[in-house]
This record gives structure tokens, sequence and C-alpha cells, in this order.
């Protein structure tokens, strides 16, 4: 007993199917590069962040008796 042969409809609604398929899929992987690069921009602004504070920490570390900040500093009119 072989299976029966599709008809030309039922062909042409798969066909119409793999390409609605394979243009969703091509939608999906154009927004995964782009969520991608997104992602490694974030994460290069981290690391960038990460090293101002290291940067920062250490100078407060070193400098334990100096003023912070403008804070600090006598009002103008003295």
């Amino acid at each position: 007993m072989s299976a029966p042969e599709p008809d030309a409809e039922s062909l042409a609604a798969a066909e119409t199917r793999i390409v609605e398929l394979e243009i969703r899929s091509a939608y999906q992987e154009q927004r995964l590069v782009e969520l991608d690069d997104v992602l490694r921009e974030f994460a290069d602004r981290v690391v960038a962040l990460e090293r101002q504070l290291a940067e920062l920490r250490e100078q407060l570390t070193q400098e334990p008796g100096s003023p912070i900040g403008p804070a600090d500093d006598p009002p103008p009119h003295y």
C-alpha cells in the first residue's frame, strides 16, 4: 500500500508555507546579528566603566588625606 500523491493545491500550499518560514528565519537571523552587535557594544561599555571605577578606587586609596572633590574646597568668598 503506497501513500497517495499530493495534489497540486497541497503542493502549492506547502511551498508557500516553506517560503514564509524561510523569510521568517532570515528576519530572525538578521535580528540575532543586530542583537549580538548591541550586546557586544554594551559589554565593551561595561568593561570601560569597570576600568574607570577601578582607577577611581585606586586614586582614592592612594591619597587618603587629599580632598575628594570641590565640596572640600573653600567657598569663593574666602
